[in-house]
């Protein structure tokens, strides 16, 4: 075990420069017993020629005071280039020139006087720290991020089924998240909510805004997609994605929920247009419309069209934690009471009771203005609220 560690650090080249006279021949010998190939320069200049014509894995130097500021600089940069230890030497060095040296991010840095011992542990303990840090990061999962917008999910999906790799896409939009789990190139999940596999697969890949993060390595996992499944998937997708882009211009967000306005009172609407209207209940969103059938058929994708144009189609937007706390405020809850200066009449129409909203703007006809009864009763809501 010794001599392995032995030669391991025998691969590792130090090179000292401006080291004091009193730890040259100690430093050099002790770093050799420890297995390391030291190289102790006294001058910067003579340095220059060997950091820049040969590798360097770890570096220890010594600053005067007061301290060189362009020498210190000079160093960093080769340490950022070389990525090098880099170990750093003072000796009544200022407080405002120590914390220069930080600045600089060396490894460590080192107070005279101090034994030639206490280097060598310390470039050692530097070592199987590095050593550490990078076998973590070899071992970590490979992971890549970005934008649905730049790569759509089918793409990412491709790009793991045709190389035949192993890894999960987590999926964002909405305040919704979704997996997709790919196992040597074939997909074997998809998760998303309380969703079947087939559906949580044909949602996310309909999604065209959002985040997605690909993360290589394997995962315990059962499989619950099949090739007959994913094949369906796909078609059905192809099929949406065509309806979407024949859409055109003005088309609503598909993973945020539809609300229906109320229509002017000149506005008129046929049977069709008013079934539909009725389906948009704030909770279901324009992909919740396409899968589950309420606009299967092209007649009713037209109708719906339709009432977008018209403006009677409203997102409604997910609340912030910050927007739900102003909804508390006093001039919240006083725009809320506002409501009672919006007047709503009832035309009797058989049985039915058509419900007509105007927005006040003064005296107009049919209009009246408010009574004193009805300011007496908005100044109670408001005294309530």
């Amino acid at each position: 075990m010794e001599e392995a560690s032995s030669t391991a650090k025998a691969n590792l080249k130090v090179v000292g420069i401006g080291i004091p006279d009193v730890l040259v021949d100690p430093l050099d010998r002790g770093l050799r017993e420890s297995g390391f190939v030291p190289i102790l320069l006294q001058d910067y200049q003579a340095a220059a020629t060997v950091l820049e014509t040969s590798p360097v894995d770890a570096l220890v130097t010594y600053f005067e005071a007061p301290l060189d500021a362009d020498r210190v600089a000079g160093v960093a940069e080769f340490v950022r280039r070389s990525s090098a230890l880099w170990l750093v030497l003072v000796n009544g060095s200022s407080l405002s020139d120590r914390l220069s040296l930080y600045e600089q991010s060396p490894d460590d840095l080192v107070q005279l006087p101090v034994t030639a011992g206490e280097l060598v542990a310390r470039l050692e303990r530097l070592r199987a720290e590095r050593g550490a840090a990078a076998a973590r990061k070899a071992s970590a999962p490979q992971t890549f991020s970005g934008s649905l917008r730049e790569m759509a999910l089918v793409d990412l999906i491709r790009l793991l089924t045709v190389g035949a790799k192993t890894g999960v896409i987590v999926v964002r939009s909405e305040n919704r998240e979704g997996y997709v789990f790919v196992d040597e190139g074939e997909l074997v999940d998809a998760v998303l909510n309380s969703y079947s596999p087939e559906k949580a697969l044909l949602r996310m890949l309909l999604w065209d805004d959002g985040e997605y993060e690909l993360r290589f390595g394997a995962f315990d996992r059962p499989k619950h997609l099949d090739e007959e499944a994913v094949s369906a998937v796909l078609e059905e997708h192809r099929r949406l994605r065509s309806v979407l882009l024949d859409w055109g211009p003005g088309l609503p967000h598909g993973e945020r929920p539809l609300a229906a306005l109320q229509p002017e009172e000149d506005v008129e609407l046929t049977a069709e247009e008013s079934r539909l209207l009725a389906e948009l209940d704030g909770k279901r969103s324009l992909l919740d419309l396409l899968t589950d059938g309420t606009l299967s058929g092209e007649q009713a994708l037209e109708i719906f069209r339709g009432l977008v144009s018209k403006g009677l189609v409203a997102e409604v937007k997910h609340t912030s934690p910050a927007e739900a706390g102003e909804a508390q405020t006093p001039e919240a809850r006083t725009l809320r009471a506002l409501s009672s200066l919006v007047r709503t009449d009832a035309a009797s129409a058989g049985t039915r009771t058509r419900t007509v909203r105007r927005v006040f703007r003064g005296r107009v006809s049919n209009r009246p203005g408010l009574g004193q009864s009805e300011l007496l009763q908005i100044r109670q809501d408001l005294l309530r609220r």
